[in-house]
């Protein structure tokens, strides 16, 4: 599965990593308050990110640290500003949805 993930190019894999946290924002929005679904939509993309570029050396499938760890600004970074985007968007309607819904109780 890593070396799929490795072997895409990195316009592809700043998509997925967005899609996977605007659904990880979406599940934490449903059961958390309103004022946590905003700091989730910025938190939650970051960590997705980290973690998924520092995978492949955590399992052991890539031995250079340090020629990893010199591009993590830009791979977290540009990965995590993408998920953000995305789950600010997401939380933003899931807010209005959630703010229609008590308007009618």
């Amino acid at each position: 599965m890593l070396d799929l993930f490795e072997s895409l190019p990195f316009p592809v894999t700043t998509l997925a990593v967005a899609a996977l946290s605007v659904f990880a924002v979406a599940l934490v929005a449903r059961v958390s308050p309103s004022w946590f679904m905003w700091v989730a939509a910025l938190v939650v993309p970051f960590v997705i990110a980290y973690a998924i570029y520092w995978a492949p050396v955590w399992i052991g499938h890539r031995g250079n640290v340090a020629d990893h760890s010199a591009w993590e600004p830009i791979a977290v970074g540009f990965w995590g500003l993408a998920g953000v985007g995305g789950s600010l968007v997401c939380v933003y309607f899931l807010h209005r949805r959630r703010d229609a819904k008590q308007a009618h109780f």
